[in-house]
Order: C-alpha cells, then sequence, then structure tokens
C-alpha cells in the first residue's frame, strides 16, 4: 500500500442515504483504499480490490496501520463525535 493514500472511512450514512455508488465511484476514479468497521459491511463490496476490511479491535491490525499511515482520511457518512 502507498503510505501517501488517502483512506476513505465510510460510514453508515453511506447506506442510510443511499449513496453507495457514489463512495464506490469515488474509490474507483482516486483508486483509492478504505475500509469498513463491522456497523457498516454492506456499503461497499467486500470483495473489492480496495476494500481494506474492518479496523478497530475487532478488526486486522495492518488495516489500523494502514490508517495510521495515511496523509488523508475521508469519512463520508461517518459519526466522528466522541460521545457516539
Amino acid at each position: 500500500m502507498n503510505r501517501n493514500a488517502p483512506v476513505i472511512l465510510a460510514g453508515h450514512g453511506i447506506i442510510l442515504s443511499g449513496a453507495e455508488q457514489e463512495v464506490r465511484q469515488l474509490a474507483e476514479i482516486g483508486a483509492y483504499s478504505r475500509r469498513l468497521d463491522a456497523a457498516r459491511l454492506g456499503a461497499f463490496p467486500a470483495s473489492h480490490t480496495l476494500n481494506l476490511g474492518m479496523m478497530g479491535m475487532h478488526g486486522e491490525a495492518w488495516v489500523n496501520q494502514a490508517i495510521q499511515e495515511s496523509d488523508l482520511l475521508i469519512a463520508p457518512g461517518q459519526c466522528v463525535s466522541t460521545t457516539g
């Protein structure tokens, strides 16, 4: 993975708004790596080559590392509140 590649953090709002196709197009046009957390499964095909997989405590360590090393996080439909 390119260390400077942006990562898309797709949130549940992608599903609620019906924007799965638009986010997929964004990922494909920019060739961004992306990840989904467990609550967002279904927003992007798991078999897609740009899907990094799950992050966080129940995800893969290499996915967390890719996010930490990314220079840009794009978070459509994601809640970024510290209170949930």
